[in-house]
């Protein structure tokens, strides 16, 4: 199901919660994000954005509120999209993995670093500050690093001990699974990852089909 609305005053909770009710349906819709956060509650007063949330960021924040009203076992995508001083965006749901990772495969080929933008979401100029942090110096990490640098404690403390429990959690994060090969492969160079080279877990969709156990 396709919805276009004018803003974003039509998917309500109501519309939302029928939307995600019917289980063979997919649906892709669009929303003027920053109308939202520019008119508060006189625009769809259901949806609450924090008073901190920057305006580049504002498709985001939104999607992460139909995450919340979303029942489990729904996927839901977004992508930001900016004219001139307005963000507005999309948001996708599907009840099925494969919806999902079709999704992201377009989304992270219109954005290769952030995969949810058709503007900068992560600078290189941000990303060369230096932070201090516990008396330590370093550079920000991106996006990409700082989700690798989670799912890796999240393996390591059998948080996940399938590839495809690693594959879900990947989707379910707005990421393709292939971001876990690196995860894989420094895991198993620091020997904390035993699998063999035959048993090596998978970040295809054949992790869905045969699930192979993370050998911790």
């Amino acid at each position: 199901m396709f919805i276009d609305q004018n803003g974003l005053k039509h998917v309500t909770r109501k519309v939302f919660d029928g939307l995600t009710a019917v289980a063979a349906t997919d649906f892709l819709f669009f929303t003027a994000s920053s109308f939202k956060q520019r008119f508060g509650d006189l625009v769809a007063p259901e949806i609450k954005l924090p008073a901190s949330t920057l305006r580049l960021d504002v498709h985001r924040v939104l999607a992460d509120v139909y995450r919340q009203w979303a029942p489990k076992g729904i996927f839901i995508g977004h992508f930001s999209l900016k004219k001139s001083a307005n963000v507005y965006g999309l948001v996708f749901g599907s009840h099925h993995w494969r919806g999902m990772l079709k999704f992201l495969e377009i989304v992270w080929k219109l954005d290769a670093n952030c995969g949810e933008a058709d503007y900068e979401m992560e600078s290189s100029t941000v990303q060369g500050e230096m932070y201090f942090e516990d008396g330590k110096t370093g550079f920000k990490k991106r996006k990409i690093e700082v989700f690798q640098d989670q799912l890796s404690k999240l393996i390591t403390n059998r948080t996940f001990m399938t590839d495809k429990a690693v594959f879900l959690y990947c989707l379910t994060n707005g990421f393709l699974p292939r971001v876990a090969k690196d995860v894989y492969a420094n895991l198993r160079d620091s020997n904390i990852l035993q699998n063999s080279r035959h048993t090596l877990p998978r970040y295809s969709a054949d992790a869905m089909k045969e699930p192979r156990k993370l050998q911790l």
